[in-house]
């Protein structure tokens, strides 16, 4: 009977996938779009402290990104506000490069971030004007991209469409032309395999924007995390305990 527990005990751990605890957000709301990325953060993750920053906000988004807490994810959608300092880019910079969790990137002007997109390999980006042009998956046998069929997003009230981005080492997923084509990508997975840096916003799809969010952040996440809690036990250890 001991052994059965062990057993079912072991089986139960090495199912466990460990959610992430801390998760920073950097986003816009405007016209009725934005807070997408929010409502998937809450579904996939209700045990996590999800700290957001909305609007003109980059001061604080970095004081508190730099701040000491543990971030498991770092997530940035700015599709409205930039931080004209550059100092956000360079605290996501230092998260990227050490490594410390996924982080996904997608601003409206990327000016100012060009070594936060050389760290995840991307060389450069150029703007794509609203009415955007229309959005193509490249690779749509992707965990991002799968099942996702309209690509349509729509302009909140100001203009912004979003930015074809040129890559060294990053891959992209989806781009702006029907057909893999070099300067043109969208959506791009970092040459950290988890990591996003993306010319396209999520949260601005007009239809199931929240579905493509919680696609988006479990791929992150699990290729991040390896989607499992395992624990360092021996057969020899658990036929110990059988006594």
């Amino acid at each position: 009977m001991k052994k059965i527990a062990v057993m079912l005990l072991l089986v139960v751990t090495l199912c466990f996938a460990a959610e992430p605890a801390n998760i920073i957000v950097k986003y816009d709301i405007y016209g009725g779009y934005g807070d997408a990325v929010m409502t998937a953060l809450g579904n996939l993750y209700p045990s996590a402290n999800i700290v957001g920053y909305s609007g003109s906000t980059w001061t604080s988004f970095t004081t508190d990104l730099t701040g000491g807490t543990d971030w498991d994810m770092v997530i940035c959608e700015a599709h409205n506000y930039y931080d004209t300092t550059g100092s956000a880019y360079t605290a996501m910079n230092t998260y990227y490069t050490g490594g410390e969790g996924p982080v996904f990137y997608a601003e409206w002007s990327m000016s100012y971030a060009t070594t936060l997109l050389s760290s995840m390999g991307v060389t450069g980006s150029s703007p794509v004007y609203m009415p955007p042009a229309t959005h193509y998956v490249w690779d749509d046998t992707h965990d991002i991209t799968s099942g996702i069929a309209d690509w349509t997003y729509s302009d909140p009230g100001y203009g912004t469409g979003g930015r074809a981005l040129t890559v060294s080492d990053a891959t992209p997923v989806t781009g702006w032309t029907a057909t893999e084509t070099a300067g043109q990508g969208g959506i791009c997975v970092a040459n950290d395999g988890y990591s996003v840096a993306s010319g396209y916003f999520p949260s601005l799809k007009t239809t199931d924007a929240v579905a493509l969010w919680e696609q988006m952040l479990t791929f992150m996440w699990t290729t991040f995390d390896g989607g499992t809690t395992v624990v360092n036990t021996s057969w020899g250890g658990i036929k110990a305990l059988d006594q």
